[in-house]
């Protein structure tokens, strides 16, 4: 697993990606809706992403705490997902 650097927190992408998504929730959008067109806003913000890699920053985006949750599965391989579900849980 390689972990890129997602843009910066400064970067006006990650506000406006959070604030598409989180607004198409409160107005009951489907959340794979909401995740789509939270996809064409990072797009929009940073055309040289690849499209193959949209998806893991935008949940990042959303979830920072994903993060480190696929950190340490990337540092512990042999975790199984039982355990990562009580981690989830936990945190």
């Amino acid at each position: 697993m390689f972990f890129e650097k997602i843009p910066e927190k400064g970067c006006k992408c990650t506000i406006a990606v959070r604030n598409t998504f989180f607004n198409l929730i409160n107005k009951n959008y489907k959340t794979a809706d909401a995740l789509k067109l939270s996809f064409k806003v990072l797009k929009y913000h940073h055309p040289e992403i690849p499209d193959h890699k949209i998806p893991k920053r935008v949940a990042i985006m959303i979830n920072p705490k994903l993060k480190n949750i696929l950190w340490s599965l990337f540092l512990n391989p042999e975790k199984t997902f039982y355990k990562l579900e009580l981690e989830i849980i936990l945190i």
